[in-house]
């Protein structure tokens, strides 16, 4: 229920926050015993925005600690031990890290395409054409919050 709550806010409204200049960082080491469950960090740790910076160390400029320490203790309780969650300063160019942790070109690229796709839906259209095409169009939409 968490990520489908956290799944609407991100595609329904619009969350602006002045960057603190940290970076949030998650190291881990599990064992391929748990591959499983690693992967499934994965897919989480992209889903809420981070970025692989290295085999096993993601980070985020976002401030989500609280929903990170609730991974940690409910969906990750079993890894607990071996994942690590710091917060930090960057020396370097930002836009440098971000661009070594993320497909900022593949982004734009998909952004581009999805513009270009729906830019020209028609104004007036039935009740259902428009419940029909914004099921559609949110859809879309959605698959930008896991790029």
């Amino acid at each position: 229920m968490v990520k489908l709550t956290s799944g609407v806010r991100r595609v329904y409204f619009k969350t602006k926050h002045p960057w603190d200049k940290k970076w949030r960082i998650i190291v881990y080491n599990i064992p391929e015993s748990k591959r499983e469950l690693r992967d499934k960090i994965r897919k989480e740790l992209r889903w809420l925005g981070f970025g692989m910076l290295a085999q096993s160390t993601w980070i985020s400029p976002n401030p989500i600690e609280d929903y990170v320490n609730n991974m940690l203790n409910e969906s990750w309780k079993d890894v607990r031990d071996s994942v690590h969650f710091f917060i930090s300063t960057y020396l370097g160019d930002p836009k440098a890290l971000v661009n070594l942790c993320s497909d900022i070109k593949g982004i734009e690229n998909a952004y581009k395409t999805f513009i270009e796709k729906w830019k020209n839906v028609k104004d007036e259209m039935s009740e259902e054409e428009s419940f029909v095409m914004k099921i559609r169009l949110v859809h879309e939409y959605r698959k930008f919050l896991t790029y």
